[in-house]
């Protein structure tokens, strides 16, 4: 488990390319990995879109509009990863504590910081347009 959420969050370098001159934001913020996988509200048998989300992509809304999340998206049919800026890590745990996903309990989230060790300065090669 700890090998793959390394690969995956070093497969993550490339998007974070605004972040290339430095392994911390301006200001002094910080970069964290929120790795969400299936809660106990999971419902067995259905697929991420038939999961009580709504109230977790207003939220990721939210926070993408003020700058928090810089990028986030699905893992997998059961998980999800987001890139949020924040000043330390009881912030970044408290934004991720306030995630209604992880309130009503359909994920639970880990919290991690995330230190840049490769990236590219070009977008990512999207196979498809990005949704923001």
């Amino acid at each position: 488990m700890k090998r793959r959420l390394f690969l995956m969050l070093s497969g993550l370098a490339s998007v974070a390319a605004p972040f290339a001159a430095t392994a911390q934001t301006p200001a002094g913020n910080t970069v964290y990995a929120i790795v969400y996988r299936r809660g106990p509200a999971w419902r067995d048998g259905q697929p991420m879109i038939g999961q009580n989300l709504r109230p977790h992509l207003v939220y990721m809304q939210g926070l993408f509009d003020t700058g928090i999340l810089y990028a986030g998206g699905a893992i997998g049919p059961e998980g999800g990863l987001a890139l949020i800026i924040a000043a330390d890590a009881a912030e970044a745990q408290r934004i991720t504590d306030a995630d209604p996903a992880v309130t009503l309990g359909v994920f639970a989230a880990e919290v991690h910081p995330w230190t840049r060790r490769f990236s590219r300065n070009e977008p990512l090669p999207w196979a498809g347009r990005p949704s923001a």
